[in-house]
């Protein structure tokens, strides 16, 4: 073989044909509709099941109506997704000063007084943790039967937490 000689390569055949293309597809007008946030100030969830009972103090218009009130200050879901965000960038006493304001708002919000117990066993402040999971305890039980029944799923994987948690916190 020579430098003169051609080089044919195996895989390639001679007078390819080209592939066809396909027509164009006509121009059509699609419409395209969008939900409406239930809470607008929040930030959206992609959950197709069925969303936590918001929190009962949640009220902004009882709240001073002649000053300015932030809703970063107030809203308790707000700075639990605040303390959230804290914790998965490890910063736990930003995370802990997030869910004591959430909880400081509505002593009552039960996702907020979890996450702290989860961040308190973070800090390895496991009495903290301890003493969070059994307030969750207490406020479950003490729940009429209607309000129990009416969310049983949320509340009973919240008790479940907790007491993992509880038992987690003992065992250190």
């Amino acid at each position: 073989m020579t430098e003169d000689d051609p080089v044919n390569d195996e895989n390639e055949e001679p007078n390819e044909v080209p592939a066809e293309m396909p027509e164009v597809r006509e121009k059509q007008k699609v419409n395209m509709g969008f939900t409406e946030k239930k809470f607008p100030h929040l930030p959206a969830r992609e959950s197709h099941m069925k969303e936590p009972p918001y929190p009962k103090s949640k009220n902004l218009d009882n709240k001073s109506k002649g000053n300015f009130v932030d809703v970063e200050d107030t809203d308790p879901v707000w700075l639990k997704d605040k303390g959230d965000h804290f914790f998965k960038r490890f910063d736990y006493n930003a995370a802990l000063n997030a869910y004591t304001k959430a909880i400081k708002e509505d002593p009552e919000f039960l996702m907020g007084r979890l996450n702290r117990a989860t961040t308190f066993i973070r800090i390895r402040a496991f009495v903290a943790a301890v003493d969070d999971c059994t307030d969750i305890v207490k406020q479950i039980e003490a729940l009429k039967p209607e309000e129990y029944e009416s969310d049983k799923g949320f509340y009973d994987k919240i008790m479940t937490r907790a007491l993992v948690k509880r038992g987690a916190s003992h065992s250190w």
